[in-house]
């Protein structure tokens, strides 16, 4: 079967790519798309529609053409190739969006997500999942039980990044964290670490309506809203009171940074406890300047990096990568 796999169904004069379902990709499936969580804040969209940018970047991932975006997604699958078993027409899928080379040594310890070779959806020059249909590597998509919706099966990709830094950075039962950034996946960060019992939990942010919403979101939190004019340290100082005399614990031993602006970053690393650590969940410049060494050092606090543009579903998944 030959699908357009355009932007849109009516749209076959914008056509780029004609994909075989067939023996040159017995190991795909088409999915039809029917959820992706779009790039801008806060919105999603149930029918995908047209979604091209000209520039850009993320990383060593460039636009230098029109691109399509979202690597959240899920849908329905309509064909399967030939040597696909676990899958058939009508099944609900998360999309996995990064696919590694499933050869090299990284892949073959289990590590796919530090691949190499990775094509992720929507990072350059691999075209999104804003689109009606997708081609994809059948062992990187996830059935869906009934009990989730397509919504809920393409928020699996943030819930993996989040999970993910827990996996290198565990929140551990009645010990204070800190979160950085209240967006999206400062919000999921949050949802985890009460999940794991992490008591007390404090999440800022510049934005107090934000801050309002993660307090309905999960109940019991602490919020402090950050001011621009202050400095890193200040605002570090300003939360480790809040920490210690306003809710009689501790500086916390883990500290989720969800935005990867640097005045955040450095706010983390004065934030944390002394032995403690600083997960970078958020996404940021290709270099940062002005990171407080030395303090890092002299309070031994260690600083965690995660690869932004690829993850494993397989910390919130059965992930298949056989």
């Amino acid at each position: 079967m030959r699908v357009c796999t355009s932007l849109s169904s009516s749209d076959c004069e914008r056509c780029r790519v004609l994909t075989d379902i067939g023996d040159t990709q017995i190991g795909r499936a088409l999915v039809q798309t029917r959820f992706v969580l779009l790039p801008t804040l806060d919105s999603t969209t149930r029918v995908p529609t047209t979604e091209l940018h000209n520039t850009g970047a993320i990383g060593e991932c460039i636009v230098t053409a029109a691109h399509i975006l979202g690597h959240e997604g899920a849908g329905t699958v309509t064909a399967v190739g030939a040597s696909v078993t676990h899958l058939r027409p009508g099944d609900r899928v998360a999309i996995e969006p990064g696919v590694p080379c499933r050869r090299c040594a990284l892949c073959t310890q289990g590590r796919y997500n530090l691949c190499r070779a990775v094509r992720f959806t929507g990072a350059p020059p691999y075209d999104g999942s804003i689109r009606r249909w997708h081609v994809h590597d059948a062992h990187f998509l996830h059935r869906l039980p009934d009990a989730l919706s397509l919504a809920e099966g393409a928020l699996l990709e943030p819930l993996s990044v989040v999970l993910h830094a827990f996996e290198r950075s565990p929140a551990r039962l009645g010990h204070p964290v800190l979160v950085c950034g209240a967006g999206p996946i400062g919000l999921i960060t949050l949802a985890v670490a009460r999940a794991s019992g992490a008591f007390p939990i404090v999440i800022t942010d510049v934005d107090a309506r934000r801050l309002d919403f993660a307090q309905k979101f999960s109940p019991g939190c602490s919020v402090y809203q950050v001011i621009p004019s202050k400095s890193s340290e200040e605002a570090a100082q300003e939360i480790s009171r809040l920490f210690e005399a306003e809710l009689g614990s501790e500086m916390p031993p883990v500290v989720y940074e969800c935005t990867g602006v640097p005045s955040s970053i450095v706010t983390a690393a004065f934030a944390a406890a002394r032995g403690g650590e600083v997960m970078v969940v958020g996404v940021g410049r290709p270099i940062i300047d002005g990171l407080p060494f030395m303090h890092l050092s002299m309070s031994e606090v260690r600083p965690w990096i995660r690869n932004p543009t690829c993850e494993m579903y397989a910390y919130s998944w059965g992930g298949r990568t056989d």
